[in-house]
């Protein structure tokens, strides 16, 4: 740390610098959710737009019958990233996220890009819920012509064919904001209520395709347009893509992470929640994408009705409508989950310094964040005028991966990143011992990587982009001998990278934490990997909303942030101190 005669930290070193979060123990929001309550809170954001809605047209136009196996693939794949996610929530007590991990293992830029990053991708799930809630609406209760005409009248009308307004998706946003203002421990309940009758009634949807269904709609169902057919009708591509955008139906560990500071006994709480839900979902959307494939042909399923669609069969008139209000309950409640999640990251932002104060306002009365509240729900509605149901669904799966890879990475760091010893030393000399034991706090908070930390950032970088080169050519549609062993050598390397790092760094001891993820680096490094053919699996639209996330949060970093970030301010009141 350099004095030089001035009280403010140099440019890179204030994007490079770190935090600290596991030393915050207090909140001024309320401790009232149980591990029951933060539970059913992630699995809420689970069961709801995804396999109410969009599941069923996945079937449809993107991987066919054989989207139940992608499920699984996808929940795999989640469990490495998951066992990273329950090593690191078990070190922190405040609010816990991509954000936070990379803040407090990389620098403060790159947490400002996962912030961007969990921040977009969670206000557009708002829209993205409340559209396939619209349609449903429509299909169910104004004979499905509502929206049809609405875009019409917008088109030719007003001639503002770009706008795809949706009036009742819309209110139904502006509802969700309202609740999204009353106490959690209220809505809490609200949504557990809602979302365990909606188990109830899904389960006996699968019975009842188990008994409608016949399994040669599985086998052998022939589109009479495309003349597709069988398990895989759009073939592995189109299996694999369909296995990508399922990642997003596995979101909650997010949301559960961003509700630590409301939790009681988070390093306890938030790691069995994570494991719970996981389990559950993950069985549930298996088995229920298998029956709608299995209770219709794949290719007639009808489009964002869902699964109300898939009931049309006269006998079963009466469960159609059962399940239509099931899926217009869980849509709605999972849209409220998923704002809560987002006003809480973008709230700890503001608490960091990262982003605007005002962010930061909490009711006395209800201890909610009301204006991250707001600020989400005007962007929400924004998203929903302007945005496509499939363009929703494209943009939400390319973040989610985006941040799973970026949590992987930050575990390995976590695990071997050492704190610099000689920054820790050069701050007991600037002050005096009579401070000692503050300063060395600061110091913990702030230090800034040494050349052997720098070795190891470089090293997982590298192996991060030997799986983004092997997920590339891993896409090329034919496999010829040069491709395999180009694929075998970017591998081979990977691996050496892998156990180069558990051999030669010494990992880091953390006795405070209550989950250390197995088989370290290992674990994390598969789930760099796969989810990097994941996302290598998507179309180039699928990322525009990443490049738009992170331009808005390196805007107002650039703008605000980097002279406002609370580390900045602690610098810069050390060197004074010291000056004086």
């Amino acid at each position: 740390m350099s004095l030089c005669g001035c009280t403010s930290p140099p440019f890179l070193e204030r994007i490079t610098q770190r935090s600290r979060p596991e030393r915050q123990t207090e909140t001024v929001l309320k401790r009232d959710l149980t591990l029951f309550d933060v539970t059913i809170q992630g699995v809420t954001h689970m069961v709801g737009g995804v396999i109410l809605v969009t599941t069923p047209v996945l079937i449809r136009d993107v991987a066919g019958p054989s989207l139940c196996l992608g499920y699984i693939i996808s929940g795999i794949v989640m469990i490495f990233t998951l066992l990273s996610y329950m090593d690191l929530s078990s070190r922190y007590t405040c609010i816990g996220n991509a954000f936070v991990y990379s803040y407090s293992a990389i620098c403060e830029i790159s947490a400002v890009l996962a912030a961007s990053l969990i921040i977009g991708e969670n206000m557009l799930t708002v829209p993205f819920l409340l559209k396939g809630f619209s349609a449903t609406f429509d299909a169910m209760l104004l004979n499905g012509t509502f929206l049809d005409r609405e875009h019409e009248f917008i088109a030719n009308t007003l001639h503002l064919g770009f706008l795809h307004f949706d009036t009742i998706a819309i209110a139904s946003i502006i509802l969700v904001i309202i609740i999204n203002l009353f106490p959690i421990k209220k809505t809490a309940i609200i949504v557990n209520t809602t979302v365990i009758i909606s188990i109830v009634i899904l389960m006996g949807y699968n019975v009842i395709a188990l008994i409608f269904g016949d399994i040669e709609n599985i086998k052998s169902a022939r589109s009479p347009i495309s003349g597709r057919s069988g398990m895989f009708p759009y073939g592995f591509e189109g299996f694999l893509r369909g296995t990508a955008i399922t990642v997003n139906a596995y979101g909650s560990v997010e949301i559960i992470n961003s509700l630590a500071e409301e939790t009681i006994n988070p390093k306890r709480t938030i790691p069995i929640a994570f494991a719970i839900s996981l389990l559950l979902v993950c069985m549930l959307y298996t088995v229920t994408s298998f029956c709608i494939a299995y209770l219709q042909p794949w290719y007639s399923i009808p489009g964002l009705s869902g699964l109300v669609g898939t009931l049309s069969d006269p006998r079963l008139r009466i469960y159609q409508w059962l399940v239509g209000f099931m899926v217009l309950a869980v849509s709605f409640v999972n849209s409220v989950v998923s704002l809560i999640g987002c006003s809480r990251i973008l709230y700890k932002t503001a608490v960091d310094g990262l982003t605007y104060k005002v962010l930061k306002r909490v009711s006395e009365r209800t201890g909610i964040p009301y204006f991250s509240v707001i600020v989400i729900g005007v962007l929400a509605l924004i998203a929903a005028s302007i945005l496509t149901y499939e363009d929703l669904v494209n943009m939400t799966s390319a973040q989610q991966i985006i941040i799973y890879i970026l949590v992987n990475c930050v575990a390995i760091l976590m695990s071997y990143v050492q704190d610099n010893e000689r920054e820790r030393n050069e701050a007991y000399t600037l002050i005096g011992s009579s401070e000692s034991e503050e300063m060395e706090i600061a110091a913990n908070e702030e230090s800034q990587p040494n050349t052997r930390n720098y070795l190891l950032y470089m090293l997982v970088v590298a192996y991060l982009t030997l799986c983004l080169t092997f997920a590339l050519v891993f896409r090329l549609n034919e496999l010829t001998p040069l491709i395999a062993v180009v694929l075998t050598i970017l591998a081979v390397l990977g691996a050496a990278i892998l156990v180069f790092i558990h051999y030669k760094f010494p990992k880091r001891t953390n006795t405070n934490a209550t989950f250390q993820c197995p088989l370290m680096p290992y674990t994390p490094g598969l789930g760099i990997f796969f989810n990097c053919i994941l996302i290598g699996s998507l179309s180039l639209q699928s990322l525009y909303a990443i490049l738009v996330s992170a331009f808005i949060g390196l805007f107002v970093y650039f703008t605000y942030g980097i002279f406002n970030s609370e580390v900045t301010r602690r610098k810069q009141g050390l060197l004074e101190a010291n000056d004086s």
